[in-house]
């Protein structure tokens, strides 16, 4: 499970012009068949990448992050956690 001061310094290491936001659509069904968005809008979910990389994912409401964590579920699916 990623903490916020992870993300934050694994974020702040990178060249930020290098860094890709992309939706759930656009992520592609390979890197995305192993999350389970138990009810969550698509829309709502976006990804950072950094060199064709995914750094890590996060689900947008009302213009604020509401979550960035996501956690093995089993049955290799992972989903977001909210707090």
């Amino acid at each position: 499970m990623a903490s916020i001061d992870e993300i934050r310094i694994n974020v702040q290491s990178k060249d930020i012009n290098q860094l890709e936001y992309l939706s759930f659509a656009q992520a592609g069904r390979k890197e995305t068949s192993d999350i389970d968005l138990e009810g969550i809008d698509p829309q709502q979910v976006y990804f950072v990448k950094y060199l064709k990389r995914f750094v890590f994912a996060a689900v947008i409401r009302d213009s604020k992050i509401a979550s960035f964590t996501l956690v093995s579920k089993g049955n290799n699916k992972a989903h977001f956690v909210f707090y």
